[in-house]
């Protein structure tokens, strides 16, 4: 699974829980997507269920990993290739 499949992934869980919404790499989930933390929260559990990479809310704030393409860029770097490999499954 490549950085930009994993942007794409990040994107559609946004307009599962926002239908209609606009979403690209580009986007800040903290600016500009209406989450509450709880849909934040969300996003991140789903990151470490589907990935294997666990983020925290520090690191979420702190490494800019609120704009879904440093998101999928961390997640890139951190998971196992095998992980990422079986999620294309």
């Amino acid at each position: 699974m490549t950085q930009d499949e994993i942007v794409q992934d990040l994107a559609a869980f946004v307009r599962r829980k926002l239908p209609g919404f606009e979403v690209s790499g580009t986007t800040d989930v903290q600016k500009d997507v209406p989450f509450d933390s709880l849909d934040r929260m969300e996003l991140l559990t789903m990151v470490e269920q589907r990935y294997g990479v666990a983020v925290t809310p520090e690191q979420y704030l702190d490494e800019r990993l609120q704009i879904l393409a440093h998101l999928a860029a961390f997640i890139a770097t951190q998971s196992s290739p095998k992980r990422l490999r079986s999620v294309e499954r």
